[in-house]
């Protein structure tokens, strides 16, 4: 595995999405989202985030794909993470108002559980919310392939669910969850053959710190041993779909904003890890953390909002062989 652990280095592609205050129409559990509060003082604060983390990448997408993927029918299936990318959105779209992509959130109903989408994709944007319980995520698989195979789901052109860092542990099998989301994705494929389905790296968790994390390394109970199979996990995405297709969150995580790559060391291996000041908690993202995470999801949305749903006769070819996807990292 230690060939594998250096994708986590290897694709920073960015994406995000915006804010825009779309009619939803009469969709039940689906709530348009509102605009922050603002106030000078909180504005000025938020500015300086962005400012920081920079926008350079998203001005130079030309208006002709904006447009594009304002035109697009998009869920997301996330927690709080997730959560955290969405508020990161918001504030990149403040700042980009020309962007103007709706966001809507999905409430956790039961209808959904059931997989109802209908009524949520009346209007094109990005539809969110969450999809099983932190800690399962066969769960999530379950909830996520419901709904896009479900009622309404036919309307969705573009898909993706993203796992939690509280989903792996120390002592989850890297292999036999990869296999269990590929297998899922081959059905969505089969059952929604013009559906563009993205992948999602997994969070990661911030390196222990101080004496206290000493401790924690030297019984074997700290994030360390966690990140290492997140980041086998990963690895095993990167290697089997392109990488156009990836919203790499763990990459943009582990990056500074020097470029420095932030690590945990397991048995002498640097697997990466949340960089600390993208965290106050040492899992979800802070107000800097959301806006970097965010950029890159828009960046990628953004990247595939012109793809030409294959004929619906001949499917998606979404999934490849993991020997094509490792021959395009360029490690």
């Amino acid at each position: 595995m230690k060939s594998l652990h250096r994708f986590a280095f290897a694709s920073l592609a960015s994406s995000v999405v915006g804010l825009s205050l779309l009619p939803l129409g009469q969709a039940s559990g689906v709530a348009t989202e509102p605009p922050d509060p603002k106030s000078p003082q909180r504005d000025d604060r938020r500015d300086d985030i962005v400012a920081q983390v920079g926008l350079d990448e998203i001005d130079r997408v030309p208006e002709e794909r904006w447009k594009a993927l304002r035109a697009r029918r998009i869920y997301f299936a996330h927690q709080s993470v997730g959560g955290n990318m969405m508020r990161g959105l918001a504030e990149i779209q403040r700042a980009r108002p020309t962007i103007a992509l709706s966001t809507r959130r999905i409430a956790a109903s039961s209808e959904n559980a059931k997989g109802d989408a209908r009524g949520a994709f009346d209007e094109p944007g990005l539809v969110h919310g969450p999809a099983g319980p932190n800690g399962d995520p066969r769960a999530k698989f379950e909830a996520f392939e419901r709904f896009v195979v479900g009622a309404g789901g036919e309307a969705i052109e573009i898909a993706f669910v993203k796992l939690c860092y509280a989903d792996i542990d120390g002592s989850t099998n890297a292999q036999s969850l990869f296999d269990r989301y590929v297998a899922m994705v081959e059905r969505i494929k089969r059952a929604r053959p013009t559906l563009r389905v993205l992948h999602a790296t997994v969070p990661l968790k911030a390196a222990d710190q101080g004496a206290k994390g000493a401790v924690k390394r030297l019984v074997g109970n700290g994030t360390g041993p966690a990140n290492a199979i997140r980041g086998r996990y990963n690895d095993l995405l990167r290697a089997r779909f392109p990488v156009s297709q990836i919203i790499d969150i763990a990459a943009v995580e582990s990056r500074a904003l020097d470029g420095s790559a932030k690590t945990s060391t397991v048995a002498g291996v640097a697997w990466p890890a949340l960089c600390a000041e993208y965290t106050s908690d040492g899992g979800h993202l802070n107000e800097l953390g959301q806006v970097v995470v965010a950029r890159a999801l828009l960046l990628k949305l953004a990247e595939n909002a012109e793809f030409t749903p294959p004929n619906a006769q001949t499917g998606g070819g979404d999934v490849r062989g993991g020997a094509q996807g490792r021959s395009r990292s360029g490690t």
